[in-house]
């Protein structure tokens, strides 16, 4: 059965309900609209085929704010249709809050409900609330249904939403006695509309859509001085439309109001009624508030809040934080378990937005090497603090570590501490901070000293543990290695595609090391298995049991790519700690972005970087490396890439090739068909800005003049839409399964235009001219991203000029092309800056690096 039918849509089991009349229903659906047409008949269709019984039992009261000629034709079919269920009302531009207030004045029902117009529930679900109050003798406010996510794309529920209750089973809940059952939205509630219109209680107009739900939720219970919610479980409320939905998220997040009017109006009044009314804030409305602030300090944590706020807006956000937490007891927000609060989220909550020092939350474990000899601790603080490892009652000197200050807008959140410690048997260390000794949690374990058998049986896993699906895995990875992949170096670059640094290392230290034992992992459906072989690479099949073999008697895994498929194929490493190979991570490029909340998540024994600005802000910044991991040697490939250049050929090719947008080609498409796919995307600001480029005959003409041809290489990720961009009759669009040589391509071409693509990296290596195509565009490129750019800014540091419009680029091409295609002065000398290795001998640092961490 479709999840969406739910276990109990068996209309044979449905409870029959009088109705006395079209003056009043069971239930009242309050629907906002607005600009919604491609859901909202789904939407309607949902709650119309409700197994309660549509026509007897269901009223829907749609408030339109201002949606397309789509949507309010469809309001008027739904309608027409069902006039005794369906009510329709225009309020132009009003507000969720004001229009929810009106659905709630013209609201029949005896529960009232609050729909968006892209909401789906299963459809029994009315029926189930039916069945609970009918059961449970239930006489209190509110009903929670079970908030759901779905995937629509693949017909699943993927798991409980994070604002849904958190109560796991079906009842009747004392908030004041179970706070962890706080209510955090008005979505898959359920409201008595007579305690409503008693208490007079309604959303508040100030209140931001993001959380006027939650204040209207908990400010009935205060009203009803009833504490009791009747949880339902069984009654399923659907998040689908992630595209839509993650847009509207970015929306809230984008509104200045959010930092404000939402904590003045919104939590700060939530807390004082309760504090004025009943003498105290009670523990569910304290976790309500935690919860609420934990999502702002996570974005400003990983600096992803796409809103530019002003110094004042900033230092009004700060004071006003402050002012809430005022009501949220310090011990609530180090200590309560509310899902998804990390110590660095709770120390950052209570040092910047509750103005409190603490030093004394426990260390973590965050990473054993390989070797099982050193364990890498992380502790945050509130302030700076004086870190000492002692070894037995004596100190002893830490080698490696770091601290520094996590900042939101030069605004400390709290401060990071890393080091690696040594681990021996024996042997007895602990952490002193500030004077006092701080225990260390280690996964579950609580310790308060560090050796060496104790850390590693806590930390990993038991093998007895291990799932049936990994065993296997396992007892390779266990097993002596066969002889000839002892202390082996295995090499790699993506699972079906060699060519990048990986390759070109291998083929040098064949060439350079030939006593060196290395051997080089590829799929062996890829289309360069032939070409390798053909070349004598020592070659493993990707996934087979040679490679596996090969991994657990290896010494290094090398490779320019570190996700899981690449370093762990296993599945082993991170649980059990085995294959005990290190990790040597090239790069697939250079990092001018932070990414570090990416990358910090594994374990990397080297660190290649290619240019001092990028080193130092790894070694400064919020990555977890040290010297002890990173070193600064230059990309393998690029040694090949200046051999290459050096030929003397002058290159013909124009190379537009952009980066890729993620709500464009993932988030925002889901659950559309290909047809809405292909039009949301050529409605897209991308995809006209492109269009602009690949079509242009004044482009076209530049070309034919000096006997170019236009390449249209976007990111792979844009492949299913490379058909719709116009082409002129010089201009070829061209996929990545196209291109042979990324290297051969950058050589023969004349100058490179990208917006975003680290591309431009290699084609300044060798000296080609550059330009960036940054147009204006929704959602902006850089919303949802990190929003610290690190050491890099494409227009103080870039290798070209910055335009915003397709005529500059036409411009720049004109100029670059009857400048023989030689890059300005001024871009030159940056790119001389930047790249000071670049001397062909990137391969023998790498090297030399890994041999100096074996």
């Amino acid at each position: 059965m479709h999840p969406i039918e739910a276990e109990k849509a068996n209309t044979n089991m449905q409870t029959q309900h009088s109705h006395t009349g079209t003056d009043s229903f069971i239930f009242s659906v309050i629907l906002v609209v607005n600009n919604s047409g491609p859901r909202l008949n789904t939407t309607f269709d949902m709650i119309a085929r409700q197994t309660i019984g549509f026509h007897s039992h269901v009223q829907i009261v749609a408030v339109d704010t201002g949606s397309s000629e789509v949507a309010q034709d469809l309001l008027q079919k739904w309608a027409q249709n069902y006039p005794d269920n369906i009510t329709y009302f225009d309020m132009p531009y009003a507000s969720v809050p004001s229009a929810r207030n009106r659905g709630i004045a013209e609201a029949r029902g005896e529960w009232l409900t609050f729909f968006d117009a892209d909401t789906l529930i299963s459809t029994n679900y009315f029926q189930e609330f039916c069945y609970f109050l009918e059961n449970s003798n239930y006489k209190g406010p509110i009903l929670c249904g079970n908030w759901l996510r779905y995937d629509e794309a693949g017909g699943n529920i993927t798991g409980q939403h994070e604002r849904s209750i958190n109560c796991r089973t079906s009842g009747i809940v004392d908030v004041k006695q179970a706070p962890e059952c706080f209510i955090s939205s008005a979505a898959a509630c359920l409201f008595r509309a007579s305690s409503v219109q008693d208490q007079a209680v309604q959303f508040g107009e100030r209140v931001p859509a993001s959380f006027c739900g939650a204040h209207f939720a908990n400010l009935l219970l205060l009203a009803e001085g009833s504490f009791s919610v009747g949880v339902v479980q069984e009654a399923h409320y659907l998040q689908s439309y992630q595209g839509m939905r993650t847009r509207q998220e970015q929306e809230v997040w984008s509104d200045p109001a959010h930092y404000r009017e939402q904590l003045m109006f919104g939590y700060l009044d939530l807390v004082q009624r309760y504090q004025r009314s009943v003498g105290t804030v009670p523990d569910f409305v304290q976790n309500l508030i935690i919860s609420e602030m934990r999502d702002y300090m996570l974005r400003m944590l990983g600096n992803t809040i796409p809103c530019e706020l002003s110094t004042q807006q900033l230092n009004d956000f700060f004071e006003l934080t402050r002012l809430v937490l005022r009501h949220v007891e310090a011990r609530r927000i180090l200590l309560y378990a509310i899902p998804n609060l990390d110590l660095k989220t709770r120390i950052a909550i209570l040092g910047a937005f509750a103005g409190n020092r603490f030093s004394g939350m426990p260390f973590v474990i965050k990473e054993i090497s390989p070797d099982g000899k050193e364990a890498l601790l992380i502790h945050w603080s509130t302030h700076e603090s004086k870190y000492i490892l002692q070894r037995g009652s004596e100190p002893e000197p830490i080698t490696w570590d770091k601290q520094h200050r996590i900042t939101f807008n030069d605004i400390t959140l709290c401060h990071e501490y890393k080091c690696w410690i040594p681990l021996t048997d024996n042997v007895s260390r602990m952490m002193n901070v500030d004077g006092e000794n701080i225990s260390v949690l280690c996964k579950e374990a609580l310790l308060e000293s560090l050796e060496r058998t104790e850390v590693l049986q806590k930390y990993y896993t038991p093998t007895s543990q291990c799932p049936s699906r990994l065993r296997d895995f396992l007892e390779i990875a266990s097993n002596e290695p066969p002889e000839q992949f002892r202390n082996a170096w295995i090499l790699m670059d993506r699972v079906g595609k060699a060519d990048d640094n990986a390759e070109h290392l291998c083929r040098w230290i064949m060439r350079e090391h030939p006593d060196q034992l290395v051997y080089f992992v590829i799929d062996r459906k890829s289309r360069d298995w032939l070409r390798l072989q053909k070349d004598g690479l020592p070659l493993l099949s990707y996934g087979s049991i040679e490679h596996l073999q090969a991994l657990s008697g290896a010494q290094w895994l090398i490779s320019s790519h570190v996700d899981k498929p690449v370093t762990d194929p296993m599945q082993t490493r991170d649980d059990f700690g085995k294959p005990s190979y290190k990790v040597a991570f090239l790069q697939h490029g250079i990092i001018k972005y932070d990414l570090s909340n990416w990358l910090n998540e594994f374990s990397i024994n080297c660190f290649v970087t290619s240019a001092k600005l990028e080193y130092e802000s790894m070694l400064e910044g919020q990555y977890k490396f040290t010297q002890r991991e990173l070193t600064l040697s230059g990309l393998p490939r690029h040694d090949t890439l200046l051999r290459k250049s050096e030929s003397g050929k002058k290159g013909k090719i124009i190379l537009v090739c952009p980066t890729w947008r993620e709500p464009l080609m993932r988030t925002g498409i889901q659950g559309m068909s290909t047809d809405e796919k292909y039009l949301f995307f050529k409605k897209s600001d991308f995809f006209k800005a492109w269009d602009k480029i690949t079509s242009s005959p004044t482009i076209a003409k530049l070309a034919g003049e000096h006997k170019s041809r236009v390449i249209f290489l976007p990111h792979p990720e844009t492949a299913p839409f490379i058909h719709l961009f116009r082409m002129s009759e010089r201009c070829t669009a061209m996929s990545w399964n196209e291109v042979k040589s990324v290297q051969d391509l950058l050589v023969a071409s004349a100058m490179v235009i990208t917006d975003y693509s680290s591309l431009v990296f290699d084609a300044a290596y060798i000296n080609k001219p550059v330009a960036y195509y940054q147009f204006p565009e929704y959602p902006d490129f850089n919303e949802g991203q990190s929003r610290d750019k690190n050491y890099y800014d494409d227009t103080k540091h870039g290798f070209g000029p910055v335009v915003s419009s397709a005529e500059e680029i036409k411009n720049w091409i004109a100029e670059t092309l009857h400048n023989n295609c030689i890059p300005q002065d001024i871009y030159t000398k940056r790119a001389e800056d930047f790249f000071t290795l670049r001397d062909g001998e990137n391969c023998r640092r790498v090297y030399e690096a890994i041999l100096s961490r074996t």
